[in-house]
């Protein structure tokens, strides 16, 4: 392909846009990485999380979750203004299959992967309340020592299925994924039922105080 003048202009020029693009993007992330860690900390957020699963996930990243989520909001913002990047690269050169390729990436994956993250952030917060609240329900040892494996199955069958129901939800594709979990929920429910007889079988067996 000859090169011309206009077509080196138009190189140039797509460039110049994809940059500006990336650093508004970057700008823009920080600003909003700092306003959405000050706000959550304002409004106590680590109170609110630090019992959940998803609070102690964050609290192995090092991170405090109200900056933990600033840095995420940020990260989300710098792929968006990325792929904005280069949509307009391919728009200036007018390169319908990267424009198309940037539109596939932003409607798709990142709206997408954001409307899953969304489900399962809420889904595992609500499913982390409810089998607390089944733990509340009792006091007495020997009630916990089967309550436990019944309580954590339900949790982990519930953590599977909302991740099912977000990657249906999110647009991203599930064909495969329901056959993958099917097994591995089967195996954990006889694992769970062999503990649970085990354990039945060991307070019978226990001596009773006189």
């Amino acid at each position: 392909m000859e090169i011309t003048a206009e077509l080196l202009l138009n190189i140039i020029i797509s460039i110049g846009a994809a940059l500006l693009t990336w650093l508004a993007g970057y700008l823009l992330g920080h600003g909003v990485k700092y306003l959405v860690s000050r706000l959550l900390s304002r409004i106590g957020f680590e109170e609110i999380v630090k019992r959940t699963g998803f609070g102690r996930a964050i609290k192995r990243t090092g991170l405090l979750p109200h900056e933990f989520m600033g840095s995420l909001t940020a990260v989300i913002i710098y792929i968006v203004f990325a792929i904005l990047g280069v949509y307009i690269a391919g728009y200036v050169l007018k390169l319908d299959a990267i424009m198309s390729t940037a539109e596939t990436a932003l409607y798709v994956y990142v709206a997408g992967g954001l409307k899953l993250l969304f489900i399962v952030l809420i889904g595992f917060t609500l499913v982390d309340a409810f089998v607390g609240y089944v733990y509340k329900s009792t006091e007495l040892r020997a009630e916990m020592q089967l309550l436990y494996p019944m309580a954590e199955y339900l949790r982990i069958v519930l953590y599977m299925a909302i991740v099912v129901y977000g990657v249906e939800q999110s647009g991203l594709g599930a064909g495969v994924l329901p056959s993958l979990l099917t097994p591995i929920i089967w195996g954990i429910t006889v694992i769970i039922v062999l503990f649970v007889l085990y354990l039945i079988v060991q307070s019978i067996r226990a001596p009773r105080p006189p």
